[in-house]
């Protein structure tokens, strides 16, 4: 594959990405985070103007989370944000009952539930789903 299919390539998966998650990005909004105008982005995308290997690797840099599967709300009537904030009450509650149960620190639960998070998260990332 060569840059140019590469890099848009990589827009397509961080647009399908966000569609997925329930939003939507457009080229001036990945253009702003890029820190370039939408026109030079239309021009990359386009072909009017070469890529390189810098722009591949500030794509990925700029857009790691959406590349990664990783959506986070865009902001304020996010979809998501509710869902996100039941969440957060629940581990924040759970935290406080262990806290309370095992006479630990609040802060110090929550990382160790941080922690089985993202253990739980790895194996479900795997190929046959954590089974």
């Amino acid at each position: 594959m060569n840059l140019k299919e590469e890099y848009n390539s990589l827009v397509k998966t961080v647009k399908n990405a966000v569609k997925l998650a329930g939003g939507k990005i457009t080229n001036e909004e990945m253009a702003e985070r890029l820190n370039i105008s939408r026109t030079y982005l239309s021009g990359l995308l386009g072909g009017s103007k070469e890529i390189t290997k810098k722009h591949i690797d500030d794509f990925k840099s700029h857009f790691r989370d959406e590349l990664a599967g990783i959506i986070r709300p865009s902001g304020p009537g996010d979809v998501v944000n509710r869902e996100r904030a039941l969440i957060k009450v629940l581990m924040d509650r759970v935290a406080k009952l262990e806290a309370e149960r095992l006479g630990m620190p609040v802060e110090s639960v929550l990382v160790e539930l941080e922690k089985d998070t993202m253990i739980a998260w790895r194996d479900l990332e795997q190929k046959d789903g954590g089974r």
